[in-house]
């Protein structure tokens, strides 16, 4: 690792079905769905001893979260996106550009599904979260 500056990945875009959403601050949290790994110890004679190791394949896709404020916008395009036709068939993508460095994060899926049941919250401060499951980001 250098010893220059980092930046943080922060002001996302989040696009799905390339409609963009105007997020709450730091709610955004992705798995780009590699799958988790079991490791295990085993004995390999004489003292010696290795690693066993085991990817779960259940657990190998790509995962987006994401909350966006009450308007009548945001809830008409999330009624649209629940449609039962969409199940499987929602792209997504998240992209952030660092100001300072020019440096682009971006990733994006597709076969994506909302998999929550949003509760809508009403009120001046009213948000409801978004989460989406399917295929792997890259």
């Amino acid at each position: 690792m250098s010893n220059s500056n980092q930046f943080r990945i922060a002001t996302p875009t989040v696009m799905l079905n390339d409609i963009p959403f105007a997020v709450v601050n730091d709610s955004v949290e992705m798995t780009e769905g590699h799958g988790e790994v079991t490791v295990e110890g085993a004995s390999a004679g004489g003292g010696n001893r290795v690693q066993v190791l085991a990817r779960d394949v259940s657990s190998a896709f790509g995962m987006l979260k994401f909350s966006v404020h009450t308007t009548l916008e945001n809830h008409e395009i999330l009624s649209r996106l629940m449609e039962p036709s969409n199940d499987g068939n929602i792209s997504v993508s998240i992209t952030s550009t660092n100001t300072s460095t020019g440096k682009t994060f971006s990733r994006a899926a597709t076969g994506h599904s909302i998999t929550n049941n949003p509760a809508v919250k009403f009120g001046t401060s009213g948000q409801f979260d978004i989460e989406l499951k399917g295929g792997r980001f890259i």
